[in-house]
C-alpha cells in the first residue's frame, strides 16, 4: 500500500508534468504562455527543501538531539561554550563545511573549527571582521553525507540557532532574524520543567510571523514516568494561550541520549524508546500541512487558470469556425471587442482602477519606506529592543562583551527590520494586485454557447476549498490572504522578489565612529555597571543615528539611498502592471485577427482547421479532467492531514 509520503511526493510530480503539460499544449495551440513566475513555483517544486530553523531556550538540548540526527557529535553542547551564530545543517553527497555570506559567497572550513567559528569569542574578533571583509555572515552550513545522517530527513535543512534564554543579546537577535524565512519552526522544550514565561514570550513573538511552530520535549529518559506530567502541562498551556494562533498545538517527546544509541548501536529498541520514529513521521506531515501544500495549491492555482483561460479561447475558436453565417462570426467578434473596451476604460492609462492601484501601490511602498524609517529612530524599535537587553546586563564583564559586538548588533538588528519591511511590502504590493488579475482572467476571448465538441466548464478546479481550509486550522486568514498575494503575484509574473530588497551590509561598520569607551570600565561595582549601561545607551543612539544618515544622508547630485532604493522598487512594481494590462490586451488583439482569419476561409481550408482544433480540444479536455483527478487526490490527501493528538 503507498504511505503518505509517497503519496505527498507523487503530488508533487504530478502537478510538475501537469505544468508541463498545458505549457505544450498552450505552445501547440498557439495559446498565451503561462506566467514567467512558474518557472519559480517549479523551482521550489524541484528543490522540495523546507527550512526549519530549531529555537527554544539555552541547555535545553536543542543541539544534541541535532547531533543524533546527523548521527555524530559535530555541534557544541558545552555549557562553557556560548555560539552565536546559526548552522545549517542537511543532507549531501558529501561532508563539507563553510563559511556563508549574504551575498552568496562562501568559504570552507575544517569540521574542527566549527565551535571556534560558531563562538561568541569569534565573533567579537579582529579575526573574524576581517575574514568577512565587510560582509554579512548567513550561517555556517553543515553538509553530512546520506551514510551519516541516517535519521536527518532528506527534504528538511535544518538551522540550529543560539539559545534565546542566553545574556549573550544578539543570540536571540540572530535566532529571531531567521524565522520569517522558515517553512515552520522547531520549538524545544525539555522534561525538567514545563515551560515558563519566557517561553511564552517567544512563542508569541514567533506567532507574530508564522503560525507554524513544531514542539518537541527532549530528556524524556532522564525524569523517569515524570516527564509525562511536564508533556501534559505544556499541552495544556499551548492550548490555554495559543489555541487559536497556532496551527498545531501538539507537544512531541523524544530521547537525544536513546537516538544516538540508536545510531551508534544500529539498535531498533533504541530508536523505538527514544519515541523518535512518530516525532519524524508528524514532523514531515506538519512541514507538508504547513509549507508543501501552499506550494502545490500555488502550482495548482497557474494550472487552473490556464486551463479556464485556454479553454474559453479554444471554445471561441470553434464556434467561429462552425458559425453558419458571417453575422454569428462578426457577433462573436462584437462580444470580444466590446470586453475589451470595458477593460480598457477600467484598466487603460486613464481608467479608475487603474488610478486607484496605481495611488495604492504608492501607498504601500512609501509606508514600507515609513517603517523602515521608524525602526531606526531614537524611539523605534531597534532602541527599544536593544535598549532591553542593555538593562538585563548583570556585570560590567558582560557589558563589556555586549559592547564589542553593539555596532554589528545594531547592524544585523537593523538588516531584521529590514526584511520584515521587505516582505510586508512585497505582500501587500502582491495583495493588492489580485482585483487587476481576476480582470485580466475575465478578459479572455471566451464566449460560452459554443457547439460541437467544446470543453466543459463544469469541470471545477481550484487551488483550494473547505477542506484545504481546515487543514490550516485557526490560521485561516492569514493563509488565505499569503495564498491570494502569492497566487497573483504569480499570475502576474511580478517577481517581487526579497532580491529587491539587498540586506544591509556591514560594510557601513567602517563609516562607525571607533568607540574606546570600554577602556575606563572596572570590573566591581553597582555604579559602574550603571555608567556602564548609560554609555552603552548613548552608544546605541549614536549607532542608530550613523545608521540613519547612511540610509536617508542628501547629496547635490543624488537623493538618499532609501529613496533610491524605494523610488526604483516603485518604478518597477507600476512597470510590471502596465505591462501585463498591455500584454493582455495585445494578446486579445491577436486572437481577434485569428478569428477574422478564419472567418474568411473558404470550405477546405475552414474543415481541416476544424478538425485540428477538434484534436486540441480533446486533448486540453483530457489534461483537464487529468487535472481534475489530481485535484481528488489532493483533497485526499488533505483529508489525511488532519492534526492529530501526540502520544504520552
Amino acid at each position: 500500500m503507498t504511505s503518505l509520503f509517497e503519496r505527498i511526493d507523487g503530488l508533487r510530480v504530478d502537478v510538475k508534468a501537469l505544468i508541463n503539460r498545458v505549457t505544450t499544449l498552450s505552445q501547440n495551440s498557439e495559446l498565451p504562455p503561462l506566467p514567467d513566475a512558474v518557472d519559480g513555483i517549479i523551482a521550489k517544486l524541484d528543490q522540495n527543501i523546507y527550512l526549519v530553523p530549531v529555537m527554544g531556550e539555552a541547555k535545553r538540548g536543542k543541539s544534541s538531539f541535532l547531533n543524533a540526527l546527523m548521527g555524530r557529535s559535530i555541534l557544541p553542547v558545552s555549557d562553557k561554550i556560548a555560539t552565536n551564530q546559526v548552522f545549517r545543517i542537511a543532507r549531501a553527497e558529501k561532508f563539507a563545511c563553510r563559511l556563508r555570506y549574504e551575498d552568496g559567497s562562501a568559504d570552507p572550513i575544517a569540521v574542527e573549527d566549527l565551535a571556534t567559528y560558531g563562538s561568541q569569542i569569534y565573533a567579537n574578533s579582529p579575526r573574524a571582521r576581517a575574514a568577512a571583509q565587510g560582509k554579512l555572515l548567513r550561517w555556517i552550513e553543515i553538509d553530512i553525507p546520506d551514510t551519516v545522517a541516517k535519521f536527518l530527513p532528506k527534504n528538511i535543512a535544518l538551522l540550529d540557532t543560539p539559545g534565546l534564554g542566553s545574556i549573550l543579546a544578539a543570540h536571540g537577535k540572530i535566532t529571531r532574524r531567521f524565522i520569517p524565512y522558515g517553512d515552520g519552526v522547531i520549538y524545544v522544550l525539555d522534561s525538567e520543567r514545563p515551560m515558563v514565561e519566557d517561553d511564552t514570550q517567544y512563542i508569541n513573538e514567533i506567532l507574530d510571523n508564522t503560525p507554524n511552530i513544531f514542539f518537541i520535549q527532549t530528556r524524556i529518559d532522564q525524569f523517569g514516568s515524570a516527564y509525562k506530567g511536564v508533556l501534559a502541562r505544556n499541552r495544556e498551556i499551548l492550548r490555554e494561550k495559543f489555541a487559536e494562533r497556532l496551527s498545531d498545538p501538539q507537544v512531541w517527546p523524544i530521547s537525544n541520549t536513546n537516538l544516538m544509541k540508536a545510531v551508534e548501536t544500529g539498535d531498533a529498541d533504541y530508536l523505538q524508546v527514544s519515541r523518535f520514529p512518530a516525532l519524524a513521521e508528524a514532523l514531515q506531515i506538519f512541514l507538508f500541512r504547513s509549507a508543501g501544500v501552499e506550494k502545490l495549491a500555488q502550482a495548482t492555482g497557474l494550472l487552473a487558470e490556464q486551463l479556464r483561460q485556454g479553454g474559453d479561447t479554444l471554445n471561441t475558436r470553434l464556434k467561429n469556425l462552425i458559425a453558419e453565417s458571417q453575422e454569428g462570426r462578426a457577433e462573436i467578434q462584437r462580444k470580444i471587442a466590446e470586453n475589451l473596451r470595458v477593460f480598457h476604460d477600467t484598466w487603460g492609462e486613464r481608467g479608475r482602477e487603474r488610478e486607484l492601484l496605481t495611488k495604492d501601490l504608492r501607498q504601500i511602498v512609501q509606508r514600507g519606506k515609513h517603517q523602515f524609517v521608524q525602526t531606526l529612530q531614537p524611539t523605534g524599535r531597534i532602541a527599544a529592543m536593544i535598549g532591553r537587553e542593555i538593562d538585563q546586563i548583570d556585570s560590567v564583564a558582560a557589558a563589556k562583551s555586549f559592547a564589542e559586538s553593539l555596532k554589528t548588533n545594531i547592524l544585523e538588528w537593523a538588516d531584521v527590520e529590514w526584511n520584515k519591511v521587505s516582505e510586508a511590502t512585497r505582500t501587500a504590493c502582491a495583495a493588492r494586485l489580485a482585483h487587476l488579475i481576476a480582470d485580466v482572467g475575465d478578459l479572455s476571448t471566451g464566449v460560452n454557447g459554443a457547439d460541437g465538441a467544446s470543453i466543459s466548464r463544469t469541470t471545477t478546479l481550484s487551488a483550494r476549498g473547505d477542506l484545504w481550509t481546515r487543514v490550516v486550522g485557526g490560521r485561516v486568514h492569514m493563509v488565505q490572504t499569503t495564498m491570494t498575494a502569492g497566487l497573483a503575484s504569480a499570475l502576474a509574473g511580478v517577481a517581487i522578489t526579497t532580491s529587491w530588497f539587498p540586506p544591509v551590509s556591514l560594510s557601513i561598520v567602517a563609516g562607525l565612529a571607533v568607540w574606546g569607551f570600554l577602556r575606563g570600565w572596572r570590573d566591581t561595582g553597582a555604579r559602574e555597571l550603571e555608567k556602564a549601561k548609560a554609555e552603552l545607551k548613548q552608544h546605541l543612539a549614536a549607532g542608530l543615528d550613523e545608521v540613519r544618515s547612511h540610509f536617508m544622508s542628501v547629496s547635490v547630485e543624488q537623493s538618499s539611498l532609501l529613496d533610491r532604493h524605494f523610488g526604483e522598487l516603485e518604478a518597477r512594481v507600476l512597470k510590471r502592471v502596465d505591462g501585463l494590462i498591455n500584454d493582455k490586451s495585445k494578446q486579445v488583439k491577436v486572437e481577434q485577427e485569428r478569428l477574422e482569419a478564419d472567418g474568411k476561409l473558404g470550405e477546405a481550408a475552414r474543415a481541416a482547421k476544424l478538425a485540428a482544433l477538434r484534436a486540441q480540444i480533446d486533448d486540453w479536455t483530457t489534461l483537464t479532467t487529468d487535472a481534475t483527478a489530481f485535484q481528488g487526490a489532493f483533497n485526499a490527501v488533505l483529508q489525511e492531514l488532519m492534526p492529530k493528538e501526540a502520544a504520552v
